[in-house]
């Protein structure tokens, strides 16, 4: 009965709806039982320069994402802001145009001109990290990812969210079968390839969904 009570609980969130919350929200980036919580804001100035263009800027890394390509995560972050806004330079775009106009985006010149030169006034900058731990009998993994749009002219923030997006797997073992069991749920979820691609994409879509559409 216990073993049933907790598959139970872990399929409760499993299902957890996802909740949104202010960008500066105290308790935004803990785990809580039962929800997915997004924290974001769209600023006033949003409004008054609504992105009708957005450049996908490389991304910022927390850590080293072995398992992860920043480039795979530029190209998935900009399939999903094509939802949202009318054009969209993702990475291969993106650098077709730098090595044009021998600029780099890490300027704030350079990013001005790049506005000026391509009619692409915004960007969105993209940070992510990976965390996890792997015991006998449990594994969580989890990705952070945070997303904000800037105005390319003066930087000025005009929208920004953040997510953890979180995986885990095993039991509370109860007798030396439920012990293997769960050990071997919590290895396999530690090991699968899939996990962090698609944690990522849920991270991605739950953050980018927060931006208004302007199309």
């Amino acid at each position: 009965m216990r073993r049933l009570t907790l598959l139970l609980a872990a399929g409760l969130v499993a299902c957890a709806p996802t909740v949104h919350v202010p960008y500066d929200d105290p308790g935004a980036d803990q785990s809580q039982a039962g929800r997915r919580t997004v924290a974001h804001e769209t600023r006033p100035m949003f409004w008054q320069r609504p992105p009708r263009c957005v450049v996908v800027l490389p991304i910022a890394r927390a850590n080293e994402l072995d398992a992860l390509d920043a480039r795979a995560i530029e190209a998935a972050a900009a399939r999903h802001l094509s939802g949202r806004v009318d054009r969209v330079l993702g990475p291969m775009r993106r650098d077709r145009a730098l090595r044009r106009l021998a600029l780099s985006l890490d300027h704030p010149d350079d990013r001005r001109r790049f506005a000026a030169q391509t009619d692409c006034g915004h960007g969105v900058r993209l940070a992510t990290e990976v965390r996890g731990g792997w015991a006998l009998i449990w594994t969580e993994r989890q990705i952070g990812f945070a997303a904000d749009l800037i105005d390319l002219r003066d930087d000025t923030v005009l929208w920004q969210a953040r997510h953890t997006a979180r995986r885990g797997g095993g039991g509370v073992p109860l007798s030396p079968l439920s012990l293997l069991m769960s050990a071997g749920v919590a290895a396999q979820l530690a090991t699968d390839e899939d996990v962090l691609p698609s944690l990522l994409d849920d991270a991605l879509r739950r953050t980018l969904a927060t931006l208004p559409d302007t199309r």
